[in-house]
């Protein structure tokens, strides 16, 4: 169906407070020119709220865009599409931070890169979707101020919340794919930042 080739890449952040700290990322290299695969990037930027509870970061989409099932008014956790500068799904979720949410990847402490790919988009075998998550350093009150003007910000929502708002196709099985599979590691991140 497409060439797939793995490889180790080293990405080195500086923190917030002067710290550096690596993280790698095994990711799947496709090669998107022969295989004509789309590929979404979502990101999942968690803060806590006043109770402690983890809450996500969202926007509401300002116009729709019937080939992928998404209408104005909807709310999500940012995504993005994979654009070969990105080199990498690491490189798009930092596009997509400085973008969707406004904020530079210093003060984003991403955690993982899920190594699924989903086919969320009813009719689109041709787009797949993985998607990141991570912890906001500092100030979650900030205001934020997404480039995009297609998107603004939504709030930071409870993944409950999130769940019963008017949202995109692909939200709901990605948000069970990382309460299952993340959720635990996430609540660990959170409490070190704490």
């Amino acid at each position: 169906m497409f060439n797939v080739a793995s490889r180790v890449q080293l990405f080195a952040v500086a923190g917030s407070a002067g710290k550096n700290f690596l993280f790698f990322c095994i990711s799947e290299e496709i090669n998107i020119m022969e295989s004509g695969m789309i590929i979404g990037v979502g990101f999942l930027l968690f803060s806590k709220n006043e109770l402690g509870e983890p809450c996500v970061f969202t926007v509401e989409e300002l116009v729709g865009k019937p080939s992928i099932s998404k209408e104005a008014g909807m709310i999500s956790f940012p995504l993005e599409t994979f654009q070969k500068q990105d080199m990498s799904e690491i490189g798009t979720i930092f596009r997509l931070l400085e973008e969707e949410v406004g904020v530079h990847p210093h003060f984003v402490d991403i955690c993982k890169v899920s190594p699924e790919k989903f086919s969320l988009i009813p009719g689109r075998q041709d787009i797949v979707t993985v998607y990141g998550y991570g912890t906001l350093l500092g100030n979650p009150g900030r205001k934020f101020r997404p480039k995009d003007s297609d998107i603004r910000f939504a709030g930071w929502k409870t993944l409950n919340e999130l769940l019963v708002c008017r949202i995109r196709v692909e939200t709901t099985p990605i948000i069970r794919h990382f309460y299952v599979n993340h959720f635990k590691e996430l609540l660990n991140q959170l409490s070190v930042a704490a």
